[in-house]
């Protein structure tokens, strides 16, 4: 109960960088319990992951900004289609492989996002 209190205080304290990475973090989470759970043959459990997995593509996608983010907006809903299409056929044809690839894919953005943030206050300032 005190890990909810303390994640919500955080969510809503957070700065748009850091809620971004809080979803990638959220994302991660999820696709890894989707492989797991497809490593055992735990459909039951793999189901609702890759669920919460395209919620949160979804989420990420729907708040890009084409007008601000331009070519980087674009790349990144190409690779959130792709992520969501793939999902969507692992949830009929399971593929541990390609999880993981999607995964790696995921943790590249996150980690990029991460530093991004770390220089955000360095270039506001310059």
């Amino acid at each position: 109960m005190m890990t909810n209190k303390y994640r919500e205080t955080e969510i809503l304290s957070a700065a748009p960088e850091r809620l971004l990475i809080i979803t990638f973090d959220g994302l991660l989470a999820a696709m890894t319990r989707a492989r797991i759970a497809a490593v055992a043959s735990r459909a039951d459990v793999m189901l609702p992951a890759l669920e919460k997995s395209r919620d949160i593509l979804g989420e990420l996608l729907a708040t890009l900004d084409f007008n601000r983010g331009g070519a980087i907006a674009r790349q990144l809903s190409s690779i959130y289609v792709f992520q969501l299409s793939q999902l969507q056929t692992m949830g009929i044809a399971p593929d541990v492989r390609m999880l993981e690839r999607l995964t790696a894919q995921i943790r590249e953005l996150r980690d990029a996002f991460v530093e991004i943030a770390a220089r955000a206050p360095q270039m506001e300032v310059a």
